[in-house]
């Protein structure tokens, strides 16, 4: 193309100026480049462009891929973004010399196609489990994570991360779509969780299905082992579980004379422990007590009043004396010389050594824990001034003589205090529930005057445990799951939220008690009604974060 405008330019110039001489050309030779590639196809919408041009030392080259990019690589790979035809060209330079090459791609309208990984430190029961969207030409997803005990186990993120609460095997369902939700693409996976090897459900009498047990404490022991104090109303149990949560056979009291059995509560005491509640023989009820030495064996038993006068008693809490005698609280009602909160002293072997004594003497008073103190004793409870109930606290002395300092009614709190635990800096706290269920912490100082006051919603308090380590862990119930909760310990705060456990296979559970374990963790008791009706008791095992 050059050679012929130069010689046509030539002749024009000869035909204007004849005679003046002749025209030279110098020799431009002629242009050696050329264009030419092939497609290589990497997925639906990835292309190899391999450049297949003549090429000499100076060539360079331009790519446009017709959707408005451009690149000046030799051989690029270029993703489209849209379905369509794309006309390629290939440009190749070699100083003024230029050769182009053409081809047509054609990105069809690609459906997607869904798929994804699972992975997690564990797949047991609470372990978060990440979910690893790997879909292909797909914009928005939709998971259902199969748990048919939530209405929460749907997400929309492209990986999201789910924890069962029980055990089982889960059918998760990705559905993967294309833009405007043209197309859909589904994939299935089955997730399997288990139970950790400390999660047992047992019993121990040999009547589960009618005699109804209830763990009513559990204590750390030694090697590891744990011991479990159980009740089912007609007879009490005293159990050994070991490392692994197995549990050993229990020795059986009887409540002798009495028809029935209510444990109101396990107290660990210097030489062992001791259960308090109360027996009945027909319209009468007596407080009554066990002992078990520290291995748990069963000692001695022995009724805190006879009842041969009519009327109630209940024994709820017990402390030990510095002679090393024991102190209970509870309550006396309708009967002909008494009625309101009451402490019974006994010897070490449970012998009652005086009747009854009397600190608040009201009808439908209850003094429902009590708690060494440096001189004396704490005690809390409530009762009833007309239809609204009244927390109290009381300060003792050791000869039982009140307070008048530390004598302290909340007027018409409906906060039913069932414990007093010992937290830091002399602050107790005054554990318990209001009603309707939801549970309430108090704390003071010995005089009875308020740190801070915090109502827990929805979740029922059983137990309270303030750590070595300065943690108060509380444990319950919550939503019909066996439930448990960090709380900081200066503020009644939640540290985070409730955690929940509802055992396999069960239609509800309840945390009864908490105990702390020598790896800095702790050991639930509790209770579970699965699905046929039956009451089976718990241990759960947790960890030094309160985790399965």
């Amino acid at each position: 193309m050059k050679l012929l405008n130069l010689l046509s330019i030539c002749l024009l110039a000869a035909l204007f100026f004849a005679g003046a001489g002749s025209c030279h050309l110098d020799e431009i030779p002629d242009c050696a480049v050329t264009a030419k590639f092939r497609v290589e196809q990497v997925d639906d919408t990835t292309f190899t462009f391999v450049n297949e041009s003549d090429a000499g030392p100076d060539i360079t080259y331009s790519w446009n891929f017709g959707d408005g990019t451009l690149a000046t690589e030799t051989s690029p790979t270029h993703k489209f973004s849209r379905p369509g035809d794309f006309f390629v060209t290939l440009t190749a330079f070699s100083g003024d010399c230029t050769a182009d090459a053409k081809d047509t791609v054609t990105i069809a309208d690609a459906r997607p196609l869904a798929q994804f990984n699972t992975s997690a430190a564990c797949f047991e029961v609470n372990c978060p489990i990440s979910f690893s969207n790997t879909s292909l030409n797909a914009i928005s997803w939709a998971w259902d994570f199969g748990d048919p005990a939530s209405v929460e186990d749907r997400d929309t993120a492209k990986n999201p991360v789910w924890a069962y609460p029980r055990g089982g095997t889960y059918s998760v369902r990705l559905t993967a779509y294309s833009a405007d939700k043209r197309d859909s693409s589904v994939a299935t996976r089955n997730v399997v969780i288990t139970v950790p090897t400390f999660m047992k459900t047992f019993t121990v009498g040999t009547n589960p299905g009618t005699d109804i047990e209830a763990v009513a404490g559990i204590d750390q022991g030694v090697a590891g082992d744990y011991y479990v104090a159980i009740c089912n109303g007609k007879v009490c149990f005293f159990a050994k579980a070991d490392a692994g949560g197995t549990v050993s056979p229990a020795n059986a009291v009887t409540p002798g004379v009495f028809s029935t059995i209510t444990v109101n509560n396990f107290k660990k005491v210097s030489s062992g422990y001791v259960l308090v509640g109360e027996a009945s023989a027909g319209a009468n009820t007596a407080g009554y007590a066990f002992r078990a030495n520290s291995s748990f064996q069963f000692q001695n038993k022995q009724s805190l009043h006879l009842a041969t006068e009519g009327g109630i008693d209940a024994a709820s809490d017990v402390a030990q004396t510095d002679a090393g005698n024991f102190l209970f609280c509870g309550l006396a009602l309708d009967r002909p010389d008494s009625n309101g909160m009451y402490l019974v002293h006994t010897t070490a072997n449970l012998v009652e050594s005086w009747h009854r004594y009397l600190f608040h003497a009201e009808p439908g008073a209850w003094a429902r824990a009590i708690l060494n103190y440096d001189s004396g004793y704490l005690v809390a409870g409530y009762k009833q001034n007309g239809p609204v109930s009244e927390a109290c606290f009381f300060r003792l002395s050791d000869n039982l003589a009140l307070n008048t300092n530390a004598n302290t009614f909340w007027g018409a709190l409906s906060f039913f205090i069932d414990d007093i635990v010992a937290l830091q800096n002399g602050v107790y706290a005054l554990v318990g529930n209001e009603g309707g269920g939801n549970g309430r912490i108090r704390t003071v100082n010995a005089n009875g005057a308020l740190i801070w006051d915090q109502p827990y919603s929805g979740f029922t308090i059983k137990q309270a445990l303030f750590t070595t380590g300065g943690r108060l862990v509380v444990v319950g119930v919550a939503g019909g799951k066996a439930a448990w909760m960090e709380l900081n310990p200066a503020t009644g705060a939640p540290l985070g939220n409730a955690k929940l456990y509802l055992p396999q296979g069960y239609k509800s559970a309840v945390a009864t008690c908490v105990a702390g374990t020598t790896d800095g963790g702790f050991i639930l008791g509790g209770n579970g009604i699965n699905a046929a009706n039956a009451t089976l008791n718990l241990l759960i095992k947790l960890d030094q974060n309160g985790e399965l």
